[in-house]
This record gives structure tokens, C-alpha cells and sequence, in this order.
């Protein structure tokens, strides 16, 4: 219970669309990129010219990393398209990584569960309904 109300506090002071560990990852993907080539196939389809040639479809979420589909956030070759074609970048992001998804979560609390009495442990003995480490068999109590 201690964790979930740290992290609704916590969650609560930021000020960005994404959740703090996502934003600063996605901070650092483009410096990786910055001097790759992108060619446009179509509307939504691109080209990246890195070490190796990767295509990226704006529309389905895909890259041909495959980190994109992994992670739920855009791959580095995916921002780099992104931001070249002067979309919102937070529009690619999963919603499971926007803060609003991460507070929503955490909203709800847990409440503690009360203590119940345990029922007895040993076995009765069915003679005379004692709980005394004995049983019918080793009963002695008068019949």
C-alpha cells in the first residue's frame, strides 16, 4: 500500500503527457539518428538509411527492428521519421505510458484486509468434541 501511494505522489508532480522513465527515453532515441537518411515510399511508409536499412509504416506502428512492436514506444528509426514528417510524437506512444493511463492505475486504492479469527486447528473428536490431541479412538471420556 506504501508503494501505490508513493507512486500516485510521485505521479502527480509531473508535468508531461508521458510517464517520467518513457519521456526521458524517448529524449535520448534521436541524438542516435540524427545523421540518417529517410525516403518517403508513401504516405505513411518510410525508408530509413542507417547501417542497415529499416522501413517504418506510420500507420500500422511497425518497424522492421521490430523494437517498436516490442516496446510500445517508437524505435529510434521511428522518431527520427516522426519528427521528419512533423508529427506529434505523442501520438505513437501505447497509452499505457502516457501519465494519465499511470495515475489512473494508481488512483484506485487498496484497502487493507482485516484480520479474521482462524478457525481451530486440531480435530475434534467426535465422542465428546474436545480439541485435546486425541481422537475417537483414544478417547476417554465415558460413552
Amino acid at each position: 500500500m506504501e508503494m501505490i501511494s508513493r507512486r500516485k505522489l510521485a505521479s502527480e508532480k509531473w508535468c508531461s503527457v508521458l510517464c517520467s522513465v518513457i519521456e526521458d527515453e524517448l529524449k535520448n532515441l534521436p541524438a542516435k539518428g540524427s545523421n540518417w537518411r529517410i525516403c518517403r515510399a508513401s504516405e505513411s511508409i518510410f525508408e530509413v538509411h542507417a547501417d542497415l536499412s529499416v522501413m517504418v509504416n506510420l500507420d500500422k506502428r511497425f518497424c522492421s527492428c521490430y523494437q517498436w512492436q516490442l516496446l510500445g514506444f517508437p524505435s529510434q528509426h521511428a522518431i527520427q521519421v516522426i519528427q521528419h514528417s512533423g508529427l506529434c510524437l505523442y501520438n505513437f506512444v501505447d497509452e499505457y505510458y502516457k501519465a494519465e493511463f499511470y495515475r489512473a492505475t494508481y488512483a484506485t486504492p487498496i484497502f487493507p484486509i482485516p484480520d479474521i479469527e482462524k478457525p481451530p486447528t486440531g480435530v475434534k473428536c467426535k465422542r465428546c468434541g474436545c480439541c485435546d490431541l486425541h481422537s475417537r479412538r483414544t478417547c476417554k471420556a465415558p460413552i
